[in-house]
């Protein structure tokens, strides 16, 4: 029996041929469609998902907490600075008229606003002093607890 003698070139050449066979094998498998269980294998990019989704609506919803919390101080300061102004007017008045009752009750009112209470007893006594029988300094004497 005779054997065939393999030289190098026949061995190179075979393994070339299995190596381009095998490639042909794996662009065969990649032709076919890949089927992903995307939603039993890949839970946790699921959760994060859904998790990150969460902190942007809340992070939007202190957003717009914030801007309108902003928006109420802006009023609140217009409005404290309408009030100071019209407050120095009365008592500019009520330097002109010393005998001027609603100049200040319109006084006490604006302290009273104001968050100064006791100031607001003072000319609430000014205007008691100057008469006693003024039903609206009554009924705020009764608001101030004096």
């Amino acid at each position: 029996m005779a054997r065939k003698r393999t030289t190098k070139k026949q061995v190179k050449s075979s393994k070339a041929t299995t190596v381009k066979s095998e490639n042909r094998e794996a662009k065969k498998i990649s032709l076919f469609p890949k089927i992903y269980r995307f939603i039993t294998e890949s839970w946790k990019l699921i959760v994060t998902s859904f998790v990150s989704g969460l902190l942007l609506i809340a992070i939007a919803l202190q957003s717009v907490s914030l801007y309108q919390n902003l928006q109420e101080e802006k009023k609140l300061s217009s409005d404290r600075q309408k009030t100071v102004a019209e407050l120095a007017f009365w008592k500019q008045t009520v330097g002109k008229y010393k005998n001027y009752r609603d100049a200040y009750f319109k006084i006490a009112t604006l302290e009273y606003r104001l968050g100064d209470v006791d100031e607001a007893k003072i000319y609430l006594k000014k205007i008691l002093d100057l008469d006693p029988n003024f039903g609206k300094a009554r009924e705020m004497e009764k608001i101030l607890g004096t």
